[in-house]
């Protein structure tokens, strides 16, 4: 089933046959740039049917986003570009005498909490 909202902020969610959505795009911001967002679930598409669903809405996006010159973001890529941006200042010196600085200061809090 894909359900589809109005057209100023467009989101598409794709369900297989027990309702979990194995696809869903939503608009960034709804008045701002033209901006995407979208979740992929492969392990979710347990079927044949649901996989073949899979592939024709991502195919389809894909292409309606070269023609109109919107950009995708993954959600999953988002994430680890963060979480590696994180560890890498969090290994680096500052970030070390930084956590280093705070920790005293996080447990003498969570004593009065």
């Amino acid at each position: 089933m894909t359900e589809y909202s109005d057209l100023l902020g467009p989101s598409i969610e794709v369900r297989n046959d027990k309702g979990e959505v194995i696809f869903a795009m939503k608009r960034k911001d709804t008045w701002g740039p033209t901006d995407y967002l979208f979740e992929k679930h492969e392990d979710r598409a347990g079927t044949e049917e649901d996989k073949a669903k899979l592939n024709e809405v991502v195919a389809g996006i894909a292409a309606m986003s070269r023609m109109a010159g919107f950009p995708l973001y993954d959600i999953g890529e988002i994430n680890e570009a963060l979480s590696s941006e994180k560890a890498s200042v969090m290994e680096s010196p500052e970030g070390k005498a930084a956590h280093s600085f705070y920790l005293p200061w996080l447990a003498a809090i969570n004593k009065i909490i």
